[in-house]
């Protein structure tokens, strides 16, 4: 082997033990921290817990707009949280279903678009959110990355002049499937993505029919909910030709003060940009929902890291030029550059636009796609082209990891018994005897209170957000909020 190749084999060696130890110390975390964010001891888990009966409803009341969500809600994330869960005995476990979809994203572009690994890892954890959500129990990286490879796939289908295989179309159903029963505010793209794919296989009457039978699957969600509830975004109002459908809540709207009365596409590209963010010395620049003071420049704003969301824009141009060079990858290039600009105007346009954790799919794609590039250019041997791409996303990383303290990819040794010795007060459960029915109020930890986390106790926790929501439910409040 001469000189400069195996100069270039050890670099990426080196390269691969690092993304190799970030994975290490991510699956550690999943493993021995329990996720404790919001979100997820507010309704994430207490739903999974619901959908396996560790957390049944006769012991857990849940209050009426949030029993409403979990009526309405698509909830396939947290049945496999759950799953998880059950099977382990331990919620720390459901962190895994977040982990799990950052290794398919890996394993994806490997397999389908020849993208090294390593590479692929490292330019995955160099997106800050992406880094936050795969240890943690939020939904967003799941359902986005099953969207990540619906919209490649659909990619792949328009460059090629022969509709997809059979593997493929599995893919793709399989992805939507999984994307339209997790997150509602997806399905439109999912609806876009199985257009084009249903496009390129229009003269397969068995890959056709296969997509049209998979259509009730991928929407189960909002067809039970039309069903059930005459709407099929229950519990959230929507409007059908001046009608008013049933609802229980109104469509979440928020942004920065400032960004009030701007079109959604200009909150997009300010977000993608993040002005207003912490600065990169802050270790809270980059957390799992981007929240800061609700009346600063940057609430719920940016989490790609504006300055790698540009340098992977310029990169994803330059390598489509080199692309379009050649007759080959011509198509190639051309499908790439038309679905990032297509999923660009889709995701710009999309309710609470700026908020990046429920488009992850715009990212995933951006950099499964620069990645998949470089795969495919220097699939002739010529390992510059996947070093340089290797450092730069290094340095990203390097960046990222320094700004939160490594936080997200080392555990801290903190499992579930220590949330509950940290936010469940002993006054309120010694109030509490067996067969009565308590009201607490201490969201988003209420649900940490109830007996099935403290053995051998019988009792029933009622949710409630006030204290004052006691009188309503009838039932006597033991635990003020402080």
């Amino acid at each position: 082997m001469n000189r400069p190749r195996w100069a270039a084999q050890a670099a990426r060696a080196i390269f691969a033990l690092g993304a190799a130890a970030l994975l290490l110390g991510m699956a550690a975390k999943a493993a021995l921290d329990v996720s404790w964010p919001w979100d997820v001891w507010y309704y994430h888990l207490p739903f999974a817990g619901r959908i396996w009966g560790i957390l049944p409803a006769s012991a857990y009341i849940l209050t009426p707009l949030d029993e409403a969500r979990y009526q309405g809600y698509p909830l396939l994330a947290e049945a496999l949280q759950g799953l998880a869960w059950k099977v382990s005995g331990r919620p720390e476990a459901a962190n895994f279903v977040a982990f799990a979809a950052l290794l398919s994203l890996v394993a994806y572009a490997r397999l389908r678009l020849g993208a090294p690994w390593y590479l692929t890892t490292l330019a995955l954890l160099a997106v800050p959110l992406v880094q936050i959500h795969a240890t943690a129990c939020y939904i967003d990286l799941p359902a986005n990355a099953a969207l990540a490879l619906v919209v490649l796939e659909a990619m792949r289908a328009a460059a090629s002049p022969s509709p997809p295989s059979r593997r493929a179309l599995a893919v793709v159903l399989g992805a939507a499937i999984l994307t339209g029963n997790m997150r509602l505010q997806l399905e439109p793209l999912v609806l876009a993505s199985l257009a084009v794919v249903a496009f390129s296989v229009r003269r397969s009457w068995g890959k056709l029919a296969a997509v049209v039978l998979a259509l009730p699957l991928i929407f189960a969600s909002p067809l039970k909910n039309l069903i059930v509830h005459h709407n099929p975004a229950y519990p959230v109002a929507l409007h059908v030709a001046g009608h008013e459908l049933p609802f229980a809540e109104e469509p979440y709207d928020s942004s920065p003060p400032y960004l009030e009365h701007a079109p959604r596409p200009w909150r997009w590209l300010v977000s993608l940009a993040e002005v207003g963010i912490q600065p990169l010395e802050e270790s809270r620049r980059w957390t799992i929902d981007q929240y800061m003071p609700p009346d600063s420049r940057g609430n719920r704003m940016g989490g790609f890291f504006g300055a790698y969301v540009a340098v992977n824009l310029l990169a994803l141009v330059l390598l489509a030029w080199r692309a379009w060079r050649h007759a080959e990858t011509r198509p190639l290039g051309r499908a790439v550059v038309g679905g990032v600009l297509a999923l660009s105007l889709v995701c710009s346009l999309m309710p609470q636009s700026h908020e990046l954790r429920y488009y992850l799919v715009w990212m995933l794609v951006l950099v499964l796609a620069n990645v998949g590039l470089v795969a495919r250019l220097a699939s002739t041997g010529d390992l510059r082209l996947e070093l340089g791409a290797a450092l730069v996303a290094t340095g990203f990383v390097a960046v990222v990891l320094a700004s939160t303290r490594g936080w997200h990819v080392t555990p801290q040794r903190y499992p579930f018994e220590a949330l509950v010795r940290d936010h469940v007060d002993p006054a309120v459960l010694e109030g509490a005897a067996d067969g009565s029915t308590i009201c607490v109020a201490r969201p988003p930890w209420t649900a940490l209170y109830a007996a099935p986390f403290h053995p051998p106790r019988r009792y029933a926790v009622r949710e409630v957000e006030l204290p004052e929501d006691c009188a309503s439910a009838g039932s006597p409040a033991l635990s003020p909020l402080p």
